[in-house]
Formats: C-alpha cells, sequence, structure tokens
C-alpha cells in the first residue's frame, strides 16, 4: 500500500473481513500500522466455550483510549463483523476466521450447545438506533465521527446513503466545516446511476427542501467540492478523478497525531 495519506481510518458497513483481510495482509508484507477494534493483547487473550470445543478469543476494545494514537490506518466495522461474537454472561469477543467457517460452529449454535451469538446490526432502521448506542458498535461510529472530523478528504464506495445514523455524522460535520467554510473533498464511487447527486445532496444536508415539495430552498453548487466516479471500485486507483482527489492540497495533521 503506497499512501499519498498521512493517515488512513476505514468504516466498513458489511459484516464480511474482506476489507480486513486486506489490510492485514498489508500489514503483514509492507508492516502497515493497522489496528481495529480487536484487542489483541496476549494478556488478554480468553477461552470461549463453544460446545464443539472452547476456542481463543480476544475482547474487543471497550473505551477510546485503547486505541494507538500514532497508528497509521484504522478500521471499524460500524455495524460489527461475522468475526464478533456475544453472549449474556460476557461482552464482545473477536474470534479468528478459521473457527467461523468451521461447519461445527454453526452446528452447535443451531444446536443451542453455547451461549454466543454474531455480535451485529442487523434490525430495521427504527430499532438501529438503539442497537449503535450499545457496545462495541458505538465505540466504533464514536471512531468514525472523530477520523470524519479530522479528515479533510472524505471516500465513499458502495453506499447508498441511506442508513440515517451514517448520514447524521457526515451531515452534521458537513454543516459545521461549512460554515467554517472549510469544506472536505468528497469522493463517491458507485456502479451505476445511483445514488444521484442530488440524493447524495440532500442526505448530506447541503441542499433544504420545502416541507410541502421536494424544491431546494437554496442551492449552491458541489461540484467544488462533491465528486462522483460511477465506474466501480475496481481500478479507481489508475482513473484520473483518483488522481484528481489525491491531488487536492487540504491541510493535513501532522501524522505523529496518529
Amino acid at each position: 500500500m503506497k499512501s499519498q495519506f498521512s493517515y488512513a481510518n476505514f468504516s466498513n458497513l458489511n459484516y464480511d473481513t474482506l476489507l480486513l483481510a486486506a489490510l492485514m495482509a498489508e500489514k503483514e508484507e509492507n508492516e502497515l500500522r493497522f489496528v481495529d477494534l480487536f484487542d489483541g493483547r496476549e494478556e488478554h487473550r480468553l477461552t470461549v466455550p463453544l460446545g464443539f470445543e472452547d476456542c481463543l478469543g480476544h475482547p474487543l476494545r471497550g473505551d477510546k483510549d485503547h486505541f494507538f494514537e500514532r497508528t497509521k490506518v484504522r478500521l471499524a466495522h460500524l455495524h460489527g463483523s461475522a468475526t464478533y461474537w456475544q453472549s449474556d454472561s460476557t461482552s464482545c469477543v473477536k474470534l479468528s476466521r478459521e473457527v467461523i467457517k468451521d461447519p461445527a460452529m454453526w452446528r452447535s449454535l443451531r444446536m443451542h450447545e453455547h451461549e454466543y451469538r454474531p455480535c451485529v446490526v442487523l434490525t430495521n432502521s427504527r430499532l438501529k438506533r438503539a442497537a449503535i448506542e450499545q457496545q462495541p458498535f458505538d465505540l466504533a461510529y464514536t471512531k468514525f465521527a472523530e477520523a470524519v472530523h479530522r479528515s479533510s478528504r472524505w471516500l465513499v464506495i458502495g453506499y447508498s446513503f441511506r442508513d440515517e445514523p451514517v448520514n447524521d455524522v457526515l451531515r452534521s460535520e458537513l454543516h459545521r466545516r461549512r460554515k467554517d467554510d472549510d469544506l472536505p473533498q468528497v469522493l463517491v464511487v458507485s456502479h451505476g446511476k445511483r445514488p444521484t447527486r442530488p440524493s447524495i445532496e440532500l442526505a448530506l444536508g447541503w441542499t433544504e427542501t420545502d416541507a410541502h415539495s421536494e424544491s431546494n430552498r437554496f442551492a449552491a453548487s458541489s461540484d467544488t467540492w462533491l465528486k462522483i466516479d460511477r465506474d466501480g471500485a475496481f481500478g479507481l486507483q489508475n482513473r484520473e478523478v483518483w488522481a484528481e482527489f489525491v491531488d487536492s492540497d487540504p491541510e493535513w495533521p501532522e501524522s505523529s497525531e496518529w
């Protein structure tokens, strides 16, 4: 990973481990300084009884101060991960991909041989707000909000702009920066015609609508800060829009802060 950035924060809405695996590969190959919600300290390792066998797991971080401030790259699964499991009697733990890929794990779960369940936000939008106020999701959202606040470039890939808690964070920060005349550079990458520019602007609070219609009360152009690429994430690094995005010149915090 040859990065032009002082630091990078990834916030993932998927439950899979694809992004985690890619970052772990970079960590091994290029000694990437990387951290996620997983507390990997050996002294915190614990035994997780799963019915078919006892497995080793690690707790997730419980406080924002448990992150290493000088770490260059961070990952937060905002809605949990397939590797996060929780019981009624213990806090959330992270299991290895090998454990959750074992058919015996899921057979034991179906047979109620252990009390652990996947630790993910899998509910309707009405209940989601309450869910993300619980650990570990509250910590993930806290780090997400901090990253948005500190970052001058926002890269959004494969997102519909329909998750209101996520939109709330982006909207609040964009509103603050608009007042300070300090807008971030935002690149939205999709595959196809949606989301449209007006829907993105509306989700981020850039345009206001009349209470009785969808007409804009004001509509300053978003062209200066919002770019949209509709050719998908694959090969993005070779396209002109990416070069423009990374070559823009915002004021970056010193890397020592992270």
